[in-house]
């Protein structure tokens, strides 16, 4: 009689337009989940896929097994992964390829990252959110207002990400902000030093971070329990 197997459906970070089964080892049941990496044979090579689904049915071939899990948690939220489908779609792209182009090049060279997304991620954003549009202001008085805003998001026990169009603008920010009270800031670029994003991914996974600074690529940094994505303006 054939049996139902759990399966792992696999993206790998090729120009390849679809998705590849494996089957899970016995060992490896109940830990792998949607968003993590782990190492399989592909087209007779050693290489690394992003796992996109989970399923169990009855098989009429034999799969390839997955080999081990090179990380200990999701390093794409369940949003983001529908996040990457959209881009997929709209750039007839590779699937895998999205993936790893959304993930910073420290955390993709690093094995055995040990935090990462838990639940939805950061785009489970409240319900209720407000828009506040601000013109004609000086600088000074902008930052005051974000200062204002933030400590009022603190307070409530919920992070912020600031979205800056440029990297120069970060530590203008961060100097302003690091002012409020108890406030702890993270900084996300392309040009922080692989060992400093990994401390920093892993700090925003524990929520050890309470507002984010970051270029545009930092909406995919593991943030949850966000209150809201504000984007400064250009100068």
């Amino acid at each position: 009689m054939n049996k139902h197997t759990t399966i792992a459906e696999i993206a790998v970070p090729l120009p390849v337009d679809r998705l590849f089964d494996y089957a899970i080892p016995r060992k490896l049941m109940g830990t792998i989940a949607p968003g993590m990496r782990v190492s399989i044979i592909f087209n007779k090579r050693k290489m690394l896929g992003y796992v996109t689904g989970l399923s169990s049915r009855i098989l009429t071939r034999k799969l390839n097994p997955i080999i081990a899990m090179v990380d200990q948690a999701p390093l794409m939220s369940v949003m983001n992964m529908k996040l990457a489908k959209e881009i997929k779609d709209y750039y007839v792209s590779s699937f895998g390829e999205i993936i790893d182009t959304m993930l910073p090049a420290a955390i993709k060279q690093s094995k055995g990252i040990t935090a990462g997304f838990s639940g939805r991620g950061a785009y489970s954003l409240k319900k209720k959110t407000s828009l506040l549009y601000v013109q004609n202001i000086s600088d000074e008085l902008l930052i005051e207002f974000y200062k204002t805003k933030i400590a009022e998001r603190i307070q409530k026990k919920e992070r912020i990400l600031f979205v800056v169009p440029e990297v120069k603008m970060i530590k203008t920010l961060h100097d302003s902000f690091d002012k409020i009270n108890g406030i702890r800031i993270g900084i996300w670029h392309g040009q922080i030093a692989k060992k400093e994003m990994i401390a920093l991914w892993h700090a925003l996974a524990r929520n050890e971070v309470d507002v984010l600074i970051g270029t545009r690529s930092s909406i995919f940094a593991p943030l949850s329990n966000l209150f809201n994505a504000l984007e400064h303006p250009v100068a």
